[in-house]
């Protein structure tokens, strides 16, 4: 039944008795298309008593939709409110979104949560802030601070932050770095922060057995009666005082040594242990790489002093702008082409390449198929010459300088990288902006030059863009011709 507008409504007393339905009350059901009534906007409505009992529908009964312009409901400013931790996640919509209803929230919610990171995410995060940690030595306390770089600060890290990246170390056995981060997770503890739900006697277990591990036995000792004045009858806390006062004993009298400390270490975690084998010491190459990374040179001064720079022009292309080489090691040659790409190319180049950037793959070498690598974290795209006269100049640009065909059917197609935070390539078989660095991964022979292992160094603040022509070793028989031996 439809009213006119201006139908008067009664208003009941304030104290007028409501009656209760008993809970089996059968309900009436409207037909979806029964008109309802709209009432004026200045209609006082009825305020019920707190305690007063509220009915519950079936879970499938169908909800009335309101029109868009259906004036809400406003609460007293005292109404209670529910309040999150700080640091629940929220999300963030686009200004012009339309007001949802509940379906539609919860369409919007499903589309987004695949978006949304989980917890391999959260993984792979701290994964990259243990590898900057690990290649470039900062300290877990410069990182909790946010001083990553001496430029950028970045988000400081509370408790909770720090005792995930002591976990993921833990876990590994890298008691050296998780000792670190569960210094920084006790350092940051709050007695008023409850919402986290971290009690003390959780970080001071792992940083006690941290502090052990690495031979730090006086800290091990006094952060064990820190744990037993928060719980005086922890039998555990009881037994490990007693057994870190008598070893510090016998080191300070000299019969227990730090290396007889170390070995028994080593025999403990062999035997009845759970956790994950032990990484094996860094091999040759990953120390290498670290060091260059940090900026640390291997050369020697007396190469250092036969390396060159030099125009070259030998290219119809080059006569009027020469291009500028340097080299940057003479066994094996690699060399740095300067200014190879122009400010508006690079920009054509990556703005044609981010919206089809996906995570790069590496090649199987048993089976032959393109899968995910953890030593591989990047994302990658593949542009073709026709996309672009940017394209299209870098590679003959590229043919003028290294004599090698770049047409198609000689050469892959312009691969852009881009590596965020901490992302990396490691050591596999590149440096400035708009600089090039070429070498020949293969000899003459077509064998492959193991002198050209390399690898790019994470990022630590921002992202970091590179391109990749490859160059078959096909269609270059008269450009690049085999020597007269083999190692050539």
């Amino acid at each position: 039944m439809t009213l006119p507008p201006d139908t008067p409504y009664m208003t009941l007393p304030p104290d007028t008795p409501y009656m209760t339905l008993p809970p089996d009350t059968p309900y009436m059901t409207l037909p979806p298309d029964t008109p309802y009534m709209t009432l004026p906007p200045d209609t006082p409505y009825m305020t019920l008593p707190p305690d007063t009992p509220y009915m519950t529908l079936p879970p499938d009964t169908p909800y009335m939709t309101l029109p868009p312009d259906t004036p809400y409901m406003t609460l007293p400013p005292d109404t209670p409110y529910m309040t999150l931790p700080p640091d629940t996640p929220y999300m963030t919509l686009p200004p012009d979104t339309p007001y949802p209803s509940g379906y539609e929230l919860r369409e919007i919610i499903d589309e987004y949560n695949s978006s949304f990171p989980d917890l391999k995410d959260l993984q792979g995060c701290a994964l990259a802030i243990l590898r900057l940690q690990d290649v470039y030595r900062i300290s877990a306390e410069k990182i909790a601070d946010g001083r990553l770089s001496d430029k950028v600060l970045s988000p400081t890290m509370k408790t909770a932050h720090c005792l995930e990246l002591g976990h993921i170390n833990h876990h590994w056995q890298n008691y050296e770095q998780a000792y670190g981060w569960f210094m920084e997770a006790w350092k940051r503890m709050s007695p008023l922060d409850k919402s986290s739900g971290i009690k003390k006697k959780d970080v001071l277990q792992y940083l006690i057995w941290a502090e052990y591990k690495t031979g730090r036995i006086e800290g091990a000792l006094y952060h064990t009666n820190l744990l037993l004045e928060e719980d005086p009858n922890d039998t555990e806390a009881k037994q490990g005082k007693q057994f870190y006062e008598a070893r510090l004993k016998m080191m300070q009298e000299g019969e227990y040594t730090q290396e007889e400390e170390e070995n028994e270490d080593e025999n403990e975690d062999k035997t009845g242990s759970e956790e994950p084998e032990k990484p094996l010491p860094k091999e040759e190459f990953m120390y290498h790489y670290e060091r260059l990374c940090r900026g640390e040179s291997n050369k020697s001064q007396d190469e250092i002093d036969k390396l060159t720079c030099y125009f070259f022009n030998k290219h119809p292309l080059l006569v009027i702008k020469p291009a500028k080489i340097e080299m940057a090691s003479l066994n094996p040659n690699i060399y740095l082409l300067h200014d190879v790409v122009r400010d508006e190319d690079m920009e054509f180049i990556k703005n044609h390449a981010a919206p089809r950037l996906q995570r790069a793959t590496v090649t199987n070498r048993f089976n032959g198929n393109l899968e995910f690598a953890d030593y591989r974290i990047s994302k990658s795209a593949w542009l073709e010459d026709s996309e672009g006269e940017a394209i299209r100049r870098l590679n003959k640009k590229l043919e003028a300088i290294t004599g090698l065909s770049t047409a198609r059917k000689h050469s892959e197609a312009l691969q852009v990288v881009n590596y965020g935070i901490a992302g990396q390539y490691e050591p596999h078989l590149d440096h400035a902006l708009g600089t090039a660095a070429f070498w020949f991964n293969l000899l003459k022979s077509g064998e492959s030059d193991a002198k050209t292992r390399h690898a790019g160094c994470p990022v630590i603040v921002g992202s970091k863009w590179v391109s990749n022509k490859w160059i078959h070793e096909d269609g270059q028989e008269f450009r690049r011709p085999c020597g007269l031996s083999q190692d050539e």
